[in-house]
């Protein structure tokens, strides 16, 4: 046998050894049963995909939201006000009044114009006590003051511009709308937390809206009042006679649907005035609102045409109306305009100019007439639109400018379109430099409308610093949070002090919580101890609703170069601990 041969041979003896082995080690450990995957069918059809609810952004805004003509909400409602009152050094001398109604408001967009969105609300209300319940007679006649809808005028954020009654409408009833509305209203920005200014029955407000647990749910609460709309003077005091300021405390809970729109609403607002040093009674109102969304529906689409078509009988009021039992009339503010057009037609006379004299009397018989015009025509103010840049006469141009921002934010209540004709015709006199740019700048403070922001905001940039705090003025009649953020950009970087002062001024008169940051800088850096003054009193206006201001006082009296400014932040807080 071959060498060769043999090597084969014992190679494949010592592979039969190791085959062996394995098998037998193999008969030791359990066997694993072999799992099959069931068969499935083929699917004749593609999964559904996953549907993933929308996200709704913090801080809807209305042009956001779902706004459909003709489909209509409906809402439960209930409204509450119960008004205390106690009596100087009476211990039994409180006296109480309550009034509150309840029932269903169906609301419909019914369209926008002149930047406004306008809504049709038909009110049925099913109890209503003012002094004592309506029943009967008395319930029906209520009744019959909504036999014809009320229109709501809305900027995009939601803020209630007016309130649009037909004249048949009594004062009872219409109060009890306004209250309604007020107690209801939902402004929004962008954001988790904001800051707005409002208006209710009592005045302008300062509100803060944070987000709850989700981008449905929001709390609002009533922080300050910045003015009233009917001034209150206390007899006495600690400092003598003064303006009393209502006092506001409470918070509303809303919850928006997936669209953006309210779906409930619930809260209490407690407004307290007088009492203490004031020498006025004290005197608390409880108004408490709960609304809940019932439905949505298709009805007939209901359009402007319907509301410009009885324009004459519409009375646009604001929500905080003085509450009277006068009788609204047709004629309510034609004889003031009549007046007010001839005294404009002498005023800028070119055959027959007046001397400065009588440019000033006019001038004031100007001013005077403009309040007066309750229901200002499109006539009237297209004649002072007019007018505006024909005379040279200081005390007469400012007269015309304050008649035609009067009367176009009167006119922006009750015809909007028109009301924004008027403007844009007046931007663009301005745009091209045929106004003088102060004078544009006086009329657009004067009617507060944000579609003079723009202009005002290149008038920032002007090399004139008279041209720059009448763009500020301007600014400061504006509303929204792009506004706090220019005042901002002003007191920061502009190289004057006395626009600094102006818009530090304008600042304590808005919402405080947006510039507290910028307030805190420029009581760090700013070298005009009169700009830091205005911010001084700002902060003192705002101490029991900013903490930050108690901490900003306390550091401008221990550090604060001006002996002056120590001793009025001293002042400011030993006040507020009495």
């Amino acid at each position: 046998m071959s060498p060769r041969l043999k090597s084969l041979l014992t190679l494949l003896a010592v592979l039969a050894v190791v085959g062996l082995w394995s098998l037998e080690s193999a008969r030791d450990l359990p066997r694993e049963r072999p799992s099959l995957a069931p068969l499935q069918p083929a699917p004749r059809f593609p999964p559904p995909p996953v549907l993933t609810p929308p996200v709704i952004p913090f801080g809807v805004k209305g042009v956001r939201r779902v706004l459909k003509a003709g489909l209509t909400h409906r809402y439960r409602f209930d409204l509450d006000t119960r008004t205390a009152e106690q009596l100087p050094g009476a211990e039994a001398g409180r006296t109480w009044r309550h009034s509150g109604w309840s029932g269903e408001v169906a609301v419909t967009w019914a369209g926008t114009e002149g930047g406004q969105h306008f809504f049709v609300a038909r009110v049925k209300p099913t109890w209503v006590e003012d002094a004592e319940p309506l029943v009967d007679g008395a319930l029906r006649d209520f009744r019959a003051s909504f036999e014809r809808p009320v229109y709501v005028t809305q900027d995009e954020r939601g803020q209630v511009v007016a309130v649009h009654f037909d004249l048949s409408v009594g004062e009872r009833a219409r109060r009890f709308i306004r209250r309604l509305v007020a107690a209801t209203q939902f402004v929004a920005e962008e954001g988790r937390a904001w800051t707005t200014q409002e208006e209710d029955t009592t005045g302008d407000f300062e509100a803060e809206y944070r987000a709850g647990g989700s981008a449905h749910t929001y709390v609002k609460t009533k922080r300050r009042y910045l003015r009233t709309a009917v001034p209150v003077w206390a007899p006495s005091g600690a400092g003598g006679p003064g303006l009393v300021v209502p006092r506001p405390r409470g918070h509303w809970d809303f919850t928006l649907d997936e669209d953006g729109l309210v779906r409930e609403v619930t809260g209490s607002d407690v407004v307290e005035s007088g009492g203490g040093a004031t020498g006025l009674p004290l005197v608390r109102t409880e108004t408490r609102v709960a609304m809940t969304h019932l439905g949505s529906e298709q009805r007939a689409v209901s359009t402007l045409k319907d509301f410009h078509a009885a324009r004459a009988r519409w009375s646009a009021e604001v929500l905080s109306s003085p509450e009277t039992s006068r009788a609204l009339s047709t004629e309510s503010g034609e004889q003031p305009s009549s007046e007010l057009l001839q005294t404009l037609a002498r005023a800028v006379s070119k055959t027959n100019p007046p001397s400065p004299e009588q440019a000033h009397a006019l001038a004031q018989a100007m001013t005077t007439m403009v309040g007066r015009v309750e229901r200002p025509s499109f006539e009237l103010a297209r004649a002072l639109a007019r007018a505006v840049g024909t005379t040279t006469e200081p005390a007469l141009r400012d007269a015309v400018g304050l008649a035609l921002g009067t009367v176009v934010r009167g006119l922006e209540r009750s015809e909007p379109a028109r009301a924004v004709e008027l403007l844009d015709g007046l931007l663009r006199r301005c745009e091209a430099r045929r106004l003088d740019a102060r004078e544009c700048l006086h009329v657009l403070a004067r009617t507060g409308s944000s579609r003079g922001r723009d202009y005002a905001r290149r008038s920032l940039a002007d090399t004139s610093p008279e041209v720059r705090a009448a763009a500020t003025r301007a600014l400061g009649a504006m509303k929204g949070a792009s506004i706090e953020a220019l005042l901002d950009e002003v007191i920061l970087t502009d190289k004057d002090a006395g626009v600094r002062e102006q818009a530090a001024t304008l600042m304590a008169q808005r919402v405080s919580g947006p510039h507290l940051r910028t307030v805190a800088q420029c009581l760090r850096t700013e070298p005009e101890p009169r700009v830091r003054a205005e911010l001084v009193r700002m902060l003192g206006q705002v101490l029991t609703v900013e903490p930050l201001a108690t901490e900003l006082l306390r550091d401008v009296a221990a550090r604060d170069d001006a002996e002056d400014l120590r001793r009025l932040a001293s002042s400011l807080l030993a006040k507020e601990q009495e």
